[in-house]
């Protein structure tokens, strides 16, 4: 098989085109990852995940470290647990699910701070840390819901 040899004309466009492509594909990229962050954050902070609706058999609501239960009193909820008192989050799938998910929150903010640094170093260094960042959310991510499904009620 032998080599095809472009024009200068020819070799000045695609590397026009690519570098035009290059700074799309790097534009879409930090947008989804800001995107995922944001929500990564919310998931991580937000203690409405299950309950407190009109079908629910119990009331009040909970989160991966913190649950709510309505106050009568003052008309409001009254939340309890934190992620730093691990004695507060009730059983092990749940302090499991909170390291999770705490680290892909921190690993997320670590890539949005990451593609802040595409002004300052090589966009293939910066490329290789946010995609190993992002694998290691999406392992985290994996095993948060594997560890949530077998929580048991």
């Amino acid at each position: 098989m032998a080599l095809q040899r472009y024009d200068r004309e020819t070799l000045f466009f695609f590397a026009y085109h690519f570098n035009k492509n290059h700074r799309a594909i790097a534009v879409a990229w930090a947008v989804l990852s800001i995107v995922f962050t944001v929500l990564a954050c919310l998931a991580f902070s937000q203690p409405q995940w299950i309950g407190d609706t009109d079908d629910s058999p119990g009331y009040g609501h909970f989160g991966v470290y913190q649950y709510c239960r309505p106050d009568n009193i003052q008309n409001d909820y009254q939340c309890e647990g934190t992620f730093t008192d691990f004695s507060t989050i009730p059983n092990n799938s749940f302090k499991a699910v909170t390291v999770l998910s705490g680290l892909s929150a921190l690993f997320m903010l670590i890539v949005v701070g990451a593609l802040i640094m595409f002004f300052c170093f090589k966009k293939g260094y910066i490329f290789v840390i946010c995609g190993c960042l992002e694998l290691l959310t999406g392992w985290c991510f994996k095993t948060f819901f594997v560890a949530l499904a077998l929580t048991n009620p």
